[in-house]
């Protein structure tokens, strides 16, 4: 399958009009005609922006290969839905992964409680804290990377400032914290933790933030 041939499966799996791609990738819709007749082939500088419109790999519209019948199903499963609909989906989905990590954030914390309660040794005990740790983390920074978007960068540059300076007094208020507790119970073994709750505050809002948008 061809390029052309290609570009006019994803479209109309998408939904899309001829128009609808030729203004979104600000070309003419003749431009458009003639790439799904292979009459010529998109610029360079139309590739990745293409791909992403189609949400493909760039290997999955320029190779010479035959575009598979399950990517071409879930194509027009997405197409059937609003872009709202799409974004909605998104949030749920980063919403129930940040749900798990906060879970997981708070095992370790009852974990170190736990584990000194029953007396187990420190080593073991730190091994499996950073373990539910990085678990959690990993969740978390995953998902952020799948959820991102390109308008939800550019509403991410407008909301920065205002982000910013909550974050500042985050990182304040926890950081007096932080030294206030550390000195009275001389657990800076144990109160670094602060830190991880500050780092999840901080997504919290971020959500918050844009749900409240």
């Amino acid at each position: 399958m061809n390029i052309g041939d290609k570009i006019l499966e994803f479209r109309k799996s998408k939904g899309y009009s001829q128009e609808d791609i030729a203004n979104k990738l600000n070309v003419s819709r003749q431009t458009i005609s003639k790439w799904e007749t292979n009459q010529s082939t998109p610029d360079f500088d139309k590739i990745v922006p293409l791909c992403q419109l189609f949400d493909i790999t760039t290997d999955e519209l320029l190779m010479n290969s035959k575009v598979s019948s399950k990517k071409i199903k879930l194509s027009n499963n997405e197409g059937n839905l609003s872009y709202e609909q799409q974004e909605d989906i998104k949030k749920r989905k980063f919403a129930f992964s940040l749900s798990i990590s906060i879970f997981l954030y708070f095992l370790s914390v009852m974990w170190v409680i736990f584990s000194e309660f029953i007396k187990v040794d420190e080593n073991i005990m730190v091994l499996i804290f950073l373990g539910i740790v990085g678990i959690a983390t990993v969740i978390i920074v995953y998902s952020s990377m799948v959820n991102k978007s390109r308008k939800e960068e550019l509403e991410k540059e407008k909301v920065n400032p205002i982000v910013k300076k909550i974050n500042n007094i985050l990182a304040l208020v926890f950081l007096v914290v932080y030294l206030f507790v550390s000195f009275i119970t001389n657990a800076w073994y144990i109160t670094w933790i602060l830190w991880v709750v500050y780092s999840l505050v901080v997504e919290i809002v971020k959500v918050l933030y844009e749900l409240e948008r």
